[in-house]
């Protein structure tokens, strides 16, 4: 799966947002969106980007992928 996901450009989207959800302030940013667009702006948009990438890769390593982001929406 990871071979996949650097060839579709998304483990850079993987780890920022990881690092987002695992932040002890991103229930705060996600609440005051407007007024923290850099922190949480970028990690929207690296979740987004997620959605694509699941959508381009091979079946398996989509639902590797699929689970792997579903525990991290969890935390959200």
């Amino acid at each position: 799966m990871l071979a996949d996901l650097h060839r579709h450009g998304g483990a850079g989207a993987l780890e920022q947002w990881s690092g987002f959800v695992r932040h002890p302030m991103h229930r705060r940013w996600l609440k005051e969106h407007e007024a923290h667009y850099d922190e949480a702006g970028e990690a929207l948009w690296a979740r987004e980007c997620l959605d694509h990438v699941i959508a381009r890769l091979p079946r398996r390593s989509a639902r590797e992928l699929r689970k792997l982001v579903q525990k991290l929406d969890d935390l959200c």
